[in-house]
């Protein structure tokens, strides 16, 4: 908190119903509408503690934007705006950790001189709004890495989301490309239509666009104006706001993205469905050419009489149709797509806390050579390879000696990462199973819906290994290993885990724990038999099918103590719980 000339700043804590109504009530009354979840609400308050000034910070993906500034009409020449900007480029700095980051602000034209003097620059304009930024070289940086990307020719450019990268996004990638020298694609930073980050969609670009050699994927930037930053609140008409928001990105697009790149031609897909989409692309043909820009409309192309789109990927994703999803999709995007489900199964499974003996976000568990952050690290060095493992089957390149290969490279990937400890060998066979046969048996669309043929076959090449716990657990104590189970098509997950993990209510703040409890149950974990022998795995196994039957957060939080506390260490069921939520992402 700070006081200046009389006025207290603070922060506007809008959990608070009292606070929050006096907020909305003061930006009513400077003709604005609340904010969508900011990041944070800063008030300037004056001797009678009445709030005198106001404004928001926003954060996307992309940085932070300023919102909701409005200052009390009798006090608008009174000095206020600098101190609200200031104390919230202090709450951006202490939130990205940036010594002064660039700020965004949209505002009216009348009001942007205000900002001006207070340093900021404009970046593009519309008729109702305006957008600045704090960094007077902010959009500068960019456009040199443009200008680096520039080639000489006849230059196109395409500005995508896609959410994800579908085969109607490379048919009018190809399509333009054939038309034009070199053809540059910009994948939109901030993407509301969910799904898939900005880094998984635009290595799906780079993927399906590598057949195409004139095709150069750039990096995206802040400076194509998404909905989820450009905010709406001081535009009234939804109509104004639409126009508004498509007539500031065209003005950025003609004013510096457009020049750095020497582009002459934007390509677009036709829209037959999506009124904004369509909307979009009405004012482009309006707008780009009084610029110099020609715009180049390249017809949907359609699988099953419908048009490709990413909505209806989306959509098929989320019902699991994962089959009818990869008839839209080319093998590049659904390699990326298995290599991603993985890497999540994973992730989950490393972010469920507590867990038994197991490596957790506040916890080595029982381990002293893993913790969290080299566990995290190797997993997403695993991520290619699950994407390879796919990309093998989908390719038609797949053999037991390729697909050897691919897991030792992955397994070398792993302990690169993790610094030599072993920290996924068993997730990379069991989850590298799982992706290859979903994989094969997209690739033969031959409609089952099962995947357990497709593995069994694959593990059915594999021989034992001497030497591993698996092994010595098997010969010695009758325990099945990794590899019995996966011959077998991991029966316990599809007849056990996985049923049980989705009789569960998705709401259940315990439901991976109790999956987890069940597969300790049932699982004949060599890693706690190597650690504590096959007395303690019957033990523990024992110990969770009793806790599960009558769970409860306190005694599973102290079975979880007690096994780190015995050194005991259910690595096994580790996997398979990760096992048990990739397949559930993937099978219906």
């Amino acid at each position: 908190m700070a006081t200046f000339s009389g006025f207290t700043e603070r922060e506007i804590p809008l959990s608070v119903p009292r606070l929050r109504a006096e907020w909305e009530e003061f930006l009513r009354s400077r003709r604005l509408e609340s904010i969508a979840a900011p990041e944070c609400v800063a008030g300037l308050y004056d001797g009678d503690d009445r709030l005198a000034a106001t404004a928001s910070l926003v954060q996307s993906s992309s940085g932070f934007v300023l919102q909701g500034v409005a200052v009390s009409q009798d006090l608008e020449e009174g000095g206020l705006l600098p101190r609200l900007i200031q104390y919230l480029q202090g709450k951006a700095a202490e939130l990205s950790g940036e010594a002064r980051p660039n700020l965004l602000l949209y505002t009216k034209p009348e009001y942007a001189p205000k900002f001006r003097s207070l340093a900021f620059r404009e970046v593009g304009y519309a008729p109702k709004a305006v957008l600045l930024e704090s960094d007077r070289h902010g959009i500068d940086a960019y456009l040199r890495h443009l200008d680096k990307e520039r080639r000489q020719g006849r230059n196109g450019v395409i500005v995508m989301n896609a959410n994800p990268f579908t085969l109607g996004h490379h048919y009018l990638v190809e399509q333009a490309a054939a038309q034009v020298d070199n053809l540059y694609v910009i994948p939109v930073l901030d993407d509301t239509s969910g799904g898939f980050p900005y880094g998984l969609r635009r290595h799906a670009i780079e993927e399906g666009t590598k057949d195409l050699e004139n095709v150069h994927v750039l990096r995206g930037s802040r400076y194509a104006v998404s909905a989820a930053t450009f905010p709406t609140y001081f535009i009234k008409s939804v109509e104004e706001r639409t126009d508004t928001h498509i007539a500031l990105d065209l003005d950025i697009f003609t004013r510096h993205i457009a020049p750095a790149l020497g582009a002459t031609v934007r390509f677009v897909g036709s829209e037959p469905t999506d009124p904004l989409t369509a909307r979009y692309n009405e004012l482009m043909h309006k707008l780009l050419p009084k610029c110099g820009i020609e715009v180049r409309e390249v017809s949907r192309c359609e699988v099953g009489d419908e048009p490709v789109s990413a909505s209806r990927v989306r959509k098929l994703l989320a019902a699991k149709d994962v089959e009818a999803a990869s008839t839209l999709l080319p093998k590049t995007t659904i390699a990326v797509l298995l290599g991603d489900k993985a890497e999540q199964a994973l992730k989950a499974e490393l972010d469920l806390d507590p867990k038994p003996g197991l490596v957790t976000p506040t916890s080595n568990g029982a381990h002293t050579d893993m913790d969290y952050s080299r566990m995290s690290t190797a997993i997403e060095a695993l991520r290619p390879s699950f994407e390879a493992f796919a990309r093998l089957q989908l390719t038609g390149r797949y053999s037991h000696e390729a697909l050897v290969r691919l897991g030792l490279r992955a397994e070398e990937a792993m302990m690169t990462a993790s610094g030599g400890v072993n920290t996924h060998r068993g997730a990379i066979f069991a989850l590298g199973l799982m992706v290859s046969a979903v994989a094969a048996r997209l690739a033969e669309m031959n409609g089952r819906t099962l995947v357990r043929p497709y593995i069994q076959r694959m593990a059915g090449e594999f021989r034992y290994a001497e030497g591993t716990h698996g092994t010595k657990a098997r010969n010695k104590g009758g325990l099945r290993s990794a590899l019995d189970m996966a011959q077998d098509g991991y029966t316990e997950l599809f007849a056990d885990w996985l049923p049980f993990y989705r009789s569960l209510p998705e709401k259940d703040p315990h439901r991976l724990h109790k999956t987890l409890l069940r597969i300790i149950s049932t699982l004949d974990d060599t890693n706690i038999a190597h650690r504590g022998g096959i007395e303690a795995l019957a033990k523990v196994k024992a110990e969770a099918k009793a806790l599960l039957a009558d769970f409860s957060a306190n005694a599973y939080e102290q079975f979880c103590t007690d096994m780190t506390g015995r050194r005991l260490s259910p690595g096994g069921s580790a996997d398979m719980l990760a096992l048990t939520l990739l397949t559930d992402s993937l099978i219906d």
